[in-house]
């Protein structure tokens, strides 16, 4: 018989903070190199959801409603703010101010931080990993976020603030912090602020992991390029996302890095601008990819109705074919373009192109002159898997003898029988390209 969840969190409180990780899960996690490695020894893929304003939109029962919807899609990971004030709050639901108004991160509420790490308990239960904003600095350090509190809060209390935080959250082994917010810090003269929190949390968890979040098209490297950053974040667009998560996987000193957002669904994005996202972060060298959804970043009055989206869909099906990988001991590595086994013609690709109603003219153009490098393509030594944005053309050169398509909106896997020195794609939707040595991918 399950326990009432209150009666589970009263009984963690008692505990005095002893929290333990929930079965099965991978916490805590490590950087090693480009990889997130847990404490199963496997490499950790961050199948994410932006869920910022979780804490202060939903009560209780709700959190716990959206964390079982996300679990049972597949996902793994939430991006929540700690405090948040921008779209939502500064009160939770029941009404609790983190801080008095008049002393910003200082006098922290004990009510309003009781129900935090409450939320956040649920989310340890699950098995999540979190991606904590402490203090979100704000798009272009706008007033309505938190950045002119922290330009206004001595260094001394942001530190303490800092200090409380990390003491309250000692025994969650299931988080990464991000610091800055959707901006770089340095351009507002508030990078000393956002480090004198980042100081008081590292007092009291000097084995903590720490990144970035900057503005968009900068990765956290670009502006949080400091001896505390430990994993990398590549923030991005539908069109640069190829050229950025590229970037990352080859910086020096070598980086994990996890797409921590893009263009959201229903934020002037197309379905294919989601699963490009979502495909291109996976096979092009992230740790994983944080999907993000309108109503559910901003918990809508109708957010409950956006559990079940195509972008949702998308990443249920990334989730389960990573989790197959995974179970069978596999570790995909991008493939350098010149070095791939998924040979693109780009003439033959063009004509094909040429005559598909849905796409642009210009795209022709594009493909007649590129070499190809729109199609990420990652392996290891029994399985290849392609991503193709568009309809295309191209051979297939490795050795796997069973080949298949995936489609990445439904994961339904269908068999692959044309020569392949001249593949095509079934249709002018993007595809999953599958080359294995023995079916894992290829069954659907």
């Amino acid at each position: 018989m399950r326990l009432p969840v209150r009666f589970v969190l009263l009984l963690g409180f008692l505990l005095a903070g002893d929290v333990g990780a929930a079965g099965g899960a991978p916490f805590p996690l490590r950087a090693d190199g480009t990889r997130l490695v847990g404490a199963d020894g496997r490499d950790f893929h961050v199948v994410g959801d932006a869920a910022w304003t979780l804490i202060v939109s939903l009560t209780l029962d709700e959190a716990e409603a959206y964390l079982e919807a996300r679990k049972a899609a597949g996902f793994n990971t939430i991006l929540v703010e700690l405090v948040e004030r921008g779209h939502a709050g500064p009160a939770d639901r029941n009404g609790n101010l983190p801080f008095p108004e008049e002393r910003p991160f200082t006098a922290p509420s004990p009510a309003y931080f009781r129900h935090a790490r409450a939320v956040l308990d649920l989310a340890l239960e699950h098995g999540f990993l979190v991606l904590l904003a402490p203090a979100y600095v704000g798009y272009r350090c706008d007033p309505k976020n938190w950045c002119d509190e922290l330009r206004r809060t001595p260094d001394a209390d942001l530190e303490a603030y800092g200090r409380y935080v990390g003491g309250l959250l000692a025994g969650y082994p299931n988080l990464v912090w991000v610091h800055g917010g959707d901006v770089d810090a340095r351009t507002y003269g508030v990078l000393g602020k956002v480090e004198a929190v980042y100081r008081g949390i590292a007092a009291v968890l000097p084995g903590a992991l720490h990144t970035g979040h900057c503005s968009r098209n900068f990765s956290a490297i670009d502006c949080y390029e400091r001896p505390w950053l430990n994993v990398n974040t590549t923030y991005s667009d539908c069109e640069l996302t190829p050229a950025k998560v590229h970037l990352d996987r080859l910086r020096a000193p070598a980086l994990p890095s996890i797409y921590i957002e893009g263009s959201y669904e229903e934020e002037k994005s197309t379905p294919l601008c989601v699963r490009s996202q979502l495909w291109w972060s996976y096979l092009g060298g992230s740790v994983g990819h944080v999907f993000g959804n309108k109503r559910i970043w901003q918990f809508e009055p109708d957010w409950r109705s956006a559990l079940d989206t195509p972008g949702t869909r998308a990443m249920t099906v990334a989730s389960g074919l990573l989790d197959r990988l995974r179970d069978a001991g596999e570790h995909l590595e991008p493939v350098p373009s010149g070095e791939s086994p998924v040979r693109v013609d780009p003439l033959a690709s063009a004509w094909y192109r040429w005559w598909e109603w849905s796409y642009p003219r210009s795209l022709a153009w594009t493909t007649a002159v590129n070499r190809g490098d729109e199609v990420p393509v990652a392996a290891s030594a029994t399985t290849t898997v392609a991503y193709l944005p568009y309809a295309t053309r191209f051979a297939y050169v490795g050795g796997h003898g069973v080949l298949c398509w995936v489609e990445p909106r439904t994961g339904e896997a269908l068999p692959l029988e044309d020569d392949v020195t001249a593949i095509r794609t079934p249709d002018a939707g993007d595809w999953l390209f599958v080359a294995e040595a023995a079916p894992r991918l290829c069954v659907s």
